[in-house]
């Protein structure tokens, strides 16, 4: 039986005015743990707040620094961008995240103090959250999205293009020209009506450039955005005998969210990168040469979160459970937002050999209450340890989806739940 030990990172001052979300981890090299954050909502008041270009949203990145000898996070420092994740190359530690255009920072100090942001893209209309990044022996591998469509209303998954970033190892990451970004489409590119004969997609009716109306009803008005994807996470097949697998080492996958207004399907992509290291995005094929987008994928509805474990060869996955995603809409308890897919108080983990058939470990961390969020999980191997960050509610949390808190998972010997 998995056995998480948990506490707490931060907990919001105003928990229905100030929320908490996308949280990233990383253990520096002088052993301080590190997680970064979004704290949105009002936020007038913080440092280094600024309007995002085209965008409504309020955010900043928070960075969060607990000592090797320490029992506390403290907040070390804010950038004005969002959606960033941690990592680190030769002992300097990296955030990477958008405000609009892919910016970039880095730390020298294990986290107490940041450059300022370094743009690293032209285009704008970014968007991304903090998911894995994928290291080769040459390069480094991101997902990112891009609003490739912003005619679409509603929450406009459809209209976002996922692209994979790298940079070479020995590359100067702050360079612009360092980088490689691959040519990508959106979800409304690939289905011009997305209906699926006897798949049941989407399980919500809506409408392919438009929400639909889904229930007005206890001061709530609920409406099925456009089937769409996000947060992707890239990963390749280790394994020579896997049907997927590229003996030249040269392709790539993303793993997606996937919006159905359901449960239970993540949406997949390949990128085949060739000798310049250009990265081109196409479609995977099933074994019968048949296009496959979608993928069973438990948690595959909400984000995720994506680890390799090269001493074990195993993928493991961090991932929001749903329990109740038939409940009517009319009958949904209070505090749960959205749709019935949208229950967010469960975190598991899986593992698998190939990145398909995926096995239970057992719960992250079950929240007793709607409002008790576990979701947005990021994680990192640490020594026999996983170490597990999420957003999180408390008792004073808005809803499930408006966390007002953050919280560190901790599970030993993860390597032991393998069977």
């Amino acid at each position: 039986m998995l056995s998480a030990k948990d506490e707490w990172v931060v907990t919001s001052d105003a928990p229905q005015e100030r929320f908490y979300y996308t949280p990233s981890i990383i253990r520096a090299s002088d052993n301080s743990l590190i997680v970064s954050c979004d704290i949105g909502g009002a936020v007038e008041h913080e440092k280094d707040y600024q309007p995002f270009p085209e965008s409504a949203q309020k955010m900043v990145c928070r960075i969060y620094v607990r000592a090797p000898k320490s029992t506390i996070f403290g907040h070390t420092a804010s950038l004005p961008m969002c959606h960033g994740r941690l990592f680190s190359l030769k002992g300097r530690l990296y955030i990477i995240g958008h405000n609009g255009q892919v910016q970039l920072a880095f730390s020298d100090d294990s986290g107490k103090t940041w450059s300022p942001l370094i743009q690293l893209t032209e285009s704008k209309g970014w968007h991304a959250s903090a998911c894995n990044v994928w290291r080769t022996s040459e390069r480094l591998y991101f997902c990112m999205e891009r609003r490739a469509d912003s005619s679409i209303l509603g929450w406009n998954v459809a209209g976002l293009a996922p692209h994979v970033l790298s940079v070479g190892l020995t590359d100067d990451l702050t360079n612009p020209k360092s980088w490689k970004i691959s040519n990508s489409f959106t979800f409304s590119d690939l289905f011009a009506n997305p209906r699926f004969e006897y798949f049941g997609l989407p399980f919500m009716a809506t409408g392919y450039r438009w929400p639909a109306l889904t229930f007005v009803a206890k001061g709530k008005v609920l409406k099925s955005s456009p089937m769409g994807w996000l947060e992707g996470n890239v990963f390749q097949i280790t394994d020579p005998e896997h049907v997927w697998f590229d003996p030249n080492g040269r392709t790539f996958h993303i793993l997606l969210r996937c919006n159905t207004a359901g449960v239970g399907y993540g949406a997949i992509l390949k990128v085949v990168e060739d000798e310049n290291f250009d990265l081109y995005t196409e479609l995977v094929r099933a074994p019968s040469g048949e296009p496959l987008v979608f993928l069973p994928l438990p948690g595959g509805h909400n984000k995720f979160f994506l680890l390799y474990d090269e001493a074990t060869q195993t993928y493991w996955l961090a991932s929001t459970q749903p329990i109740d995603s038939m409940r009517r809409v009319d009958h949904l308890r209070d505090k749960r937002f959205g749709l019935p897919n949208n229950e967010r108080n469960r975190l598991v983990l899986y593992f698998s050999r190939n990145c398909v058939d995926w096995i239970f470990a057992g719960p992250i961390a079950i929240g007793e209450r709607e409002q008790h969020s576990r979701n947005y999980p990021s994680m990192i191997i640490d020594g026999n340890d996983l170490l597990i960050v999420s957003r999180a509610g408390t008792d004073q949390a808005k809803d499930g989806q408006y966390n007002d808190a953050i919280m560190l998972h901790r599970i030993p010997r993860f390597r032991d739940l393998i069977y």
